[in-house]
């Protein structure tokens, strides 16, 4: 069945004479029209030559299949933890690697990018104001790629220590509603510009404190009102809004914007993964970070979204961070 094999046996033939009392085949006689036996006639011996059979087995041959099989068995066994073991190894070279790539990312790449950033403003600074308005279209397209490249440059570090499980969290309490007032003061410039308006609930986290790592959660908060504002259209509306629970705190980003489709809700926190009308929108890994921040915190992230309606985003933090001190 399906994959398995087996291994079969089978013994020659051997022809054998077997004797008889007497032929089943022979025909009755008739005695004056009666059918009658004759007995001394009817039960001679009858000798029949019998094919297609083989000696049975005897019990120190069975004995030596069985031994048979417990070795393949076992050789087969010893294969499979071999495989396991060169996979486990594979696995962790390539882990390795990975790590020393993005060593390489975050010194040889990131260091220079920030250098060209510090000259592209230096060379801003230091024009004549003639010359300025002339390269002002390149220096800005320049600056714009440089930033682009670094936000890059950090998502595929935080991801990758997200998945080693390498990141280490800064749990402090913090003021909730001083946190989403730091979330519209980052993001409500990239709204205006856009034509979005970006409000926030801030009586329903009127007091309300929590224990987290601050700069994660505004990392959370970024992609996620980030996502939504590159999504809903002009004169369209994100909204942020904290619940409390008894066991957690409930955040919630909704926007006005194009939503996404059911089928594609599984995959959205899937690294790199993009919907086919967004896939040149980003590098696909915010939503990612997103959830694996969440999940370091021992919170949960989901959504809710219609097509053409829009979409809500929730995740939690819990009151007590598993691993961390309950006390301020």
């Amino acid at each position: 069945k399906g994959d398995m094999n087996y291994v079969m046996w089978f013994r020659p033939e051997v022809l054998q004479t077997v004797t008889w009392a007497g032929n089943p085949d022979k025909p009755v006689t008739q005695e004056s029209g009666v059918a009658r036996l004759a007995p001394r006639g009817s039960f001679e011996a009858w000798k029949q030559v019998v094919h297609l059979t083989s000696m049975p087995w005897s019990t120190w041959e069975v004995e030596v299949v069985s031994e048979l099989r417990g070795s393949i068995i076992a050789i087969d066994l010893q294969r499979q933890f071999e495989r396991e073991v060169e996979a486990r190894a594979s696995a962790e070279l390539a882990n390795e690697q990975k790590e020393q790539l993005l060593a390489v990312v975050s010194h040889d790449l990131k260091n220079p990018v920030h250098s060209l950033m510090v000259g592209i403003t230096l060379i801003q600074k230091t024009l004549s104001e003639d010359a300025l308005s002339k390269a002002s279209n390149i220096l800005d397209g320049m600056q714009r790629s440089l930033k682009n490249m670094n936000h890059l440059i950090d998502d595929l570090l935080s991801i990758s220590k997200l998945e080693s499980g390498t990141v280490t969290l800064e749990i402090e309490k913090h003021s909730v509603s001083e946190l989403i007032q730091d979330v519209l003061q980052l993001l409500r410039p990239i709204a205006i510009e856009r034509g979005i308006n970006l409000e926030a609930d801030l009586e329903s986290c009127a007091d309300l404190a929590i224990r987290a790592d601050r700069n994660r959660l505004l990392q959370v908060f970024s992609n996620l009102v980030g996502n939504a504002l590159k999504f809903t259209p002009t004169r369209g509306e994100v909204r942020l809004r904290v619940e409390k629970g008894y066991r957690e705190t409930h955040f919630i980003v909704s926007d006005t914007g194009s939503g996404i489709a059911k089928e594609n809700l599984p995959y959205v926190f899937d690294r790199f993964w993009q919907a086919r009308q967004t896939q040149r929108l980003g590098t696909g890994l915010g939503l990612s970070i997103a959830k694996g921040i969440v999940e370091a915190h021992g919170g949960r992230i989901w959504v809710e979204s219609e097509l053409g309606v829009g979409s809500t985003f929730r995740f939690t933090i819990p009151n007590r961070i598993p691993g961390h001190s309950s006390h301020a």
